[in-house]
């Protein structure tokens, strides 16, 4: 499976910047791009009404190289841009260690990372079938609300999901979210945004919109 998310930021990075040489190397590199995978992290159930697949979050360093500095950054900043719009990465705006560097035996570079989710489908079990089915009925009401980062700024593609139902959802360009059927009278949501969670528990009494605030990143 990494081998598929592999050629994928292979592909993107070509889609993004052209022709230029990609390594999955550490750097350094003598000229091009490297997609380098740094490390393996946790990552939440994706929504499906199948078996929830094996999944992990697959953290990628991305730096570039070129002749020259302002040429390397232009790159980079086209990729990061580039990450931050597409749908399926996030960029986790975090300080690497300077002995990473020291590690790969170089100067502090320009650089950042990009997390990216791995999926492992699972056969379904054998469920006997049920002889008498009993069917109850639960009410459902909807769940909304907005997602907001410091000084109040709505944040656009947060991840929005509630983890009992196995539904998620990402903001919309105002920060809002929107489930229309949660039964309950109260749900627990986790919150995704720039690498930082939140959770919290929603009561249900009073159908009203739910402000979720991220002082800081």
């Amino acid at each position: 499976m990494f081998e598929v998310i592999d050629q994928q930021l292979q592909d993107w990075v070509g889609d993004t910047l052209g022709d230029v040489p990609i390594s999955l190397a550490p750097p350094p590199q003598e000229q091009g791009i490297s997609l380098y995978l740094l490390s393996l992290g946790e990552a939440p159930p994706m929504r499906t009404r199948l078996r929830t697949p094996l999944q992990a979050a697959l953290h990628y360093l991305v730096t570039c190289w070129h002749n020259t500095p302002s040429d390397a950054h232009a790159q980079l900043s086209r990729l990061l841009f580039s990450a931050i719009e597409h749908p399926d990465y996030d960029v986790l705006y975090e300080n690497i260690d300077h002995h990473l560097w020291q590690t790969f035996g170089i100067a502090p570079q320009p650089a950042f990372i990009l997390r990216v989710i791995a999926y492992q489908s699972r056969p379904e079990p054998d469920v006997p079938r049920v002889q008498h089915p009993r069917v109850e009925t639960v009410p459902a009401v909807p769940l909304f609300g907005q997602v907001f980062g410091p000084n109040d700024i709505p944040i656009v593609g947060a991840y929005v999901q509630l983890p009992i139902l196995q539904i998620s959802q990402r903001t919309d360009m105002q920060g809002k979210f929107y489930f229309p059927n949660v039964p309950g009278e109260s749900v627990q949501v986790l919150v995704r945004a720039k690498g930082v969670e939140r959770r919290l528990t929603v009561s249900r009494e009073k159908q009203e919109a739910v402000a979720v605030r991220f002082e800081a990143f």
